[in-house]
């Protein structure tokens, strides 16, 4: 059963992260906290922290989406979409961005299973100047 909570940034230390997103993990030790009114949350499989995502918005009805994701998902995956597809229609935005490495078809597959869809090449984007994709999620 997939059960989604409140992110705890303590929770969030102990997710083993996709090899893809490895680079992260160094920036979530020592994690103060997050803002409060930022929305994120934690994902959770038989009370094992399988995922995070959260939402920062930048202006009212913009906000750009983040997730970090287990490694070991597999048949999880599935349900996890499920999950995160509901939190993404109960956010407030009228635009939400997520972007995702140029050189990861996992990643643009999943962006578009929920609901994203390409805009551009960003080039030199990436904390080691890896070129990255942006996607949005816009209602009207």
């Amino acid at each position: 059963m997939i059960d989604v909570q409140p992110l705890d940034p303590v929770l969030l230390q102990t997710l083993r992260l996709q090899k893809s997103q490895a680079w992260i993990a160094a920036l979530l030790h020592g994690l103060a906290g997050i803002d409060a009114s930022d929305p994120a949350v934690m994902v959770y499989h038989a009370e094992r922290p399988i995922g995070a995502l959260g939402a920062i918005p930048h202006w009212p009805g913009r906000a750009t989406c983040w997730a970090l994701l287990a490694e070991d998902l597999g048949p999880l995956m599935i349900p996890l979409t499920r999950a995160v597809k509901a939190w993404l229609e109960l956010q407030p935005h009228r635009r939400l961005e997520a972007t995702c490495q140029a050189e990861d078809p996992r990643g643009h597959r999943w962006a578009e299973l929920l609901g994203f869809e390409r805009e551009c090449l960003m080039r030199g984007y990436g904390p080691n100047g890896e070129d990255y994709l942006l996607y949005s999620r816009v209602w009207s």
